[in-house]
């Protein structure tokens, strides 16, 4: 019996060792694509009509959208009309679009501040800390810089920028 299967496993390993390597049964071997051979866009070619004029410097090449850009936006209903119809005019006046502040800027940085001030810890109360300090630029000084540094040919942006400096108002 023990020979019989002695015999029988070297059969089989031989009958496995005679086959291409083997590769086919063992799945530790997989055909992927080449990444090196896969091209985005065809390869460059050279227009029929040869006495094209070359384009000069000064024209501005127009933006022409790929294919892939063009069907996304018209997936999402962008047909390049800047105009609203009708309807989209009642939806944002219902959202109450017409009433935007137009000093969006300032309302935030109010808001902002009321809440850094409203977090702000006992101790930095105490030492009348105002929430995040920031670097205001002081406009006349800075027009002056530059200025100065125009009359004397230097490029505006070499110096330093003025800037005010916050009053911490505290105890110390």
């Amino acid at each position: 019996m023990r020979r019989k299967f002695l015999i029988a496993t070297l059969l089989a390993s031989a009958t496995v060792a005679s086959c291409s390597g083997g590769n086919e049964f063992s799945f530790s071997k997989r055909s992927t694509p080449d990444e090196f051979m896969v091209r985005p866009r065809a390869p460059l070619t050279l227009p029929p009509d040869y006495e094209l004029r070359a384009p000069s410097g000064d024209q501005r090449q127009e933006y022409a959208p790929s294919t892939a850009e063009r069907q996304a936006r018209e997936a999402l209903g962008d047909t390049g009309t800047s105009e609203l119809t009708p309807a989209e005019l009642a939806i944002l006046k219902q959202a109450g679009a017409d009433k935007v502040s137009g000093n969006i800027r300032a309302e935030i940085d109010r808001e902002t501040a009321a809440l850094e001030e409203r977090n702000l810890s006992v101790l930095e109360r105490a030492l009348g800390r105002k929430g995040r300090i920031t670097q205001t630029v002081d406009v006349e000084a800075e027009r002056a810089r530059i200025k100065k540094n125009i009359e004397e040919g230097k490029p505006i942006s070499e110096g330093e920028v003025p800037v005010k400096q916050p009053d911490q108002g505290g105890l110390f």
